[in-house]
């Protein structure tokens, strides 16, 4: 798999891992795949400590930075009514059985990286190497992105240099994921979402 170049972003808390090379240019990342305001239906999984629940996730950007978000069950029951904007959700409506903490927070986290166009600001890249690797640091956060022919690939999230969680986006069709997982290394907690329409 080629990648290239290497990119490093900044524009979040500053670390003193984060060093820009000498001869950087600046660089967008692309774009996040939910461009268009319209409606994208995933059959969605979600696995909480081995428990599994099936359902339709309704995703739709209402407008720059924000979306809403709708998971229900099979039968049509809504369990999940969510609005994300510039990062930070809202939760209008959650079903008792998933109205944790734990996986409200991991959900929040996870669905950063799923609108990963709000994660970071101030793109540089460097045309030193054949490897596309963007990288965000927040806080005590590291966000790894990997890009190939311009679309996002896996963005991996390290916490205290240690990988925490990471989220893969697969055979793309038309710039849309068809496949998307969300896995978290010590937390029994997974997301596989795949996509009905070709958004």
């Amino acid at each position: 798999m080629a990648f290239s170049p290497i990119l490093i972003l900044s524009g979040c808390k500053p670390s003193e891992s984060l060093l820009i090379p000498e001869g950087s240019t600046s660089y967008s990342l692309p774009a996040s795949f939910f461009v268009q305001e319209k409606l994208y239906s995933y059959h969605a999984e979600i696995n909480a400590y081995d428990r599994i629940i099936t359902g339709i996730l309704l995703v739709k950007k209402v407008e720059k930075d924000r979306y809403k978000m709708i998971f229900s069950n099979e039968s049509g029951f809504q369990l999940m009514a969510l609005s994300f904007e510039n990062g930070k959700m809202t939760a209008h409506k959650v079903f008792d059985k998933l109205d944790k903490k734990i996986i409200l927070n991991t959900l929040e986290k996870g669905m950063q990286m799923l609108f990963y166009n709000t994660l970071c600001k101030d793109i540089f890249a460097s045309d030193d190497s054949d490897e596309v690797t963007a990288i965000c640091f927040e806080g005590k956060n590291k966000y790894n992105f990997k890009i190939e022919d311009g679309l996002v690939q896996r963005i991996e999230v390290f916490k205290k240099d240690e990988l925490e969680k990471w989220i893969e986006f697969k055979a793309y069709h038309n710039g849309t994921p068809q496949e998307i997982i969300m896995k978290h290394k010590d937390i029994k907690l997974s997301y596989h979402f795949k996509l009905l329409n070709n958004g």
